[in-house]
């Protein structure tokens, strides 16, 4: 991670393929945004519409078997950090920051950092008591 001194040397750094014969890429990163005129667009829209914005997802919650879409969306920005808020026509909606989900290991220890394929137990745990021998939760 580089912390530079002016803006105009972070531009010529975004922009540069590569470093002394080593080609370099910027990494991407990633802001939600939520608004409730938002419900129902496209993911497309956000990458044809938002300048910087490289893919779009909706945030889909469930109910019964049928997914719904949110007005929330996960921007991925071609910039190493998000704008602060973008503009949807004339309505600016305010940018946060992605934390993701972190991994966690379910049906074997529970803890986080890894899933049950790289779990190094060889026994499953209780999610609820953490005791082996049995699985819990009606599962």
């Amino acid at each position: 991670m580089l912390e530079l001194a002016k803006k105009s040397d972070e531009e010529k750094l975004t922009k540069m393929k590569e470093l002394r014969g080593i080609k370099v890429k910027v990494t991407s990163s990633r802001g939600v945004i939520n608004h409730k005129d938002l419900r129902g667009s496209e993911e497309e829209e956000f990458v044809e519409c938002f300048p910087g914005v490289i893919s779009a997802r909706s945030i889909e919650t469930k109910r019964g078997e049928e997914r719904i879409k949110t007005n929330t969306y996960v921007l991925a920005f071609e910039s190493p950090t998000p704008p602060s808020e973008v503009k949807a026509g004339y309505l600016p909606v305010k940018v946060r920051p992605y934390v993701p989900t972190p991994m966690r290991c379910f049906m074997r220890c529970h803890r986080f950092g890894h899933g049950r394929d790289r779990c190094r137990r060889n026994i499953d745990l209780c999610v609820k008591c953490g005791e082996p021998g049995h699985r819990g939760g009606g599962v």
